[in-house]
């Protein structure tokens, strides 16, 4: 990578979600970014106690920052939470780390006086191969990421591991945890039998009601491969040079023993918010 693929100036990295594997994940996110702009600024917002094997582990201060310190990247601000329990679905536990890490994000912009050029919201777990096709910049209500589509029950999903915007058009996503679902949604769920719990879902209804459409509609937009990283990986070998198949495999064989232990039984509130 050349520094003709550093279009943006001022970039906004907000890494929330459950800290698992921030240690291996950190020096392939702090690349893909790097290589993106002149600035980049990390915040970071995270539960006080993480899992993959049903075993609760607490999170500590150093935890967090010694992937930060160790690779010399700018880490402007943190917030290790307690946990608020599973809610309705998944969807509403990440909402609220990213709320948070919004917060700090446009704290920082008013008290310096300035907007981020782009803002990426994305989890501490996650991989991401880099590609050097250039970024196509986003405008105010777009955004990089992961397009809609039709998901196996029916219903229209996206994945929401990976979002790329304007700084004014993360604040619209950020606001999720407020966001009510329609009835459209318990309806279909109710004639096909579905359990309203994927908050992939949720994600593309939201992104619909705020007139959210995405800058590209291939794999060459800010990465080619992405996957999460889990403790069945390898730890020592560049994840760059594995075969992007196997580290599919690897992602998709490993289970997930860790969901109830973690959050608890699911909540049995009604489907549709008030």
């Amino acid at each position: 990578m050349t520094d003709s693929l550093k279009t943006i100036n001022r970039l906004a990295v907000i890494l929330v979600g459950e800290l698992r594997t921030w240690k291996i994940a950190s020096r392939y996110l702090f690349r893909l970014f790097e290589e993106r702009a002149q600035q980049v600024d990390y915040f970071f917002v995270t539960w006080n106690v993480t899992t993959q094997t049903g075993e609760l582990v607490p999170v500590t201060d150093s935890d967090v920052l010694a992937p930060f310190q160790l690779h010399n990247k700018n880490l402007i601000s943190y917030k290790i939470l307690e946990p608020i329990g599973r809610h309705k679905t998944t969807f509403y536990n990440q909402a609220w780390l990213a709320k948070l890490g919004n917060i700090l994000k446009r704290r920082h912009e008013i008290n310096n006086n300035f907007i981020y050029d782009q803002v990426v919201e994305t989890r501490p777990d996650c991989y991401f191969r880099s590609t050097a096709t250039p970024w196509i910049i986003c405008k105010d209500f777009e955004y990089e990421g992961a397009c809609p589509k039709t998901w196996d029950s029916g219903l229209l999903g996206i994945t929401d591991v990976y979002f790329r915007s304007t700084s004014a058009t993360n604040d619209l996503i950020s606001d999720r945890y407020y966001f009510t679902k329609s009835l459209s949604h318990s309806q279909i769920i109710n004639e096909t039998h579905w359990q309203f719990t994927n908050h992939h879902w949720v994600m593309c209804e939201l992104f619909n009601k705020r007139l959210l459409v995405p800058v590209s509609y291939n794999d060459a937009g800010d990465f080619n491969f992405f996957c999460c990283v889990r403790p069945n990986f390898p730890i020592d070998a560049d994840l760059d040079k594995i075969y992007w198949k196997t580290l599919d495999e690897l992602f998709v064989g490993w289970g997930r023993p860790y969901d109830d232990f973690f959050y608890g039984p699911r909540s049995s509130e009604p489907l549709i918010e008030n």
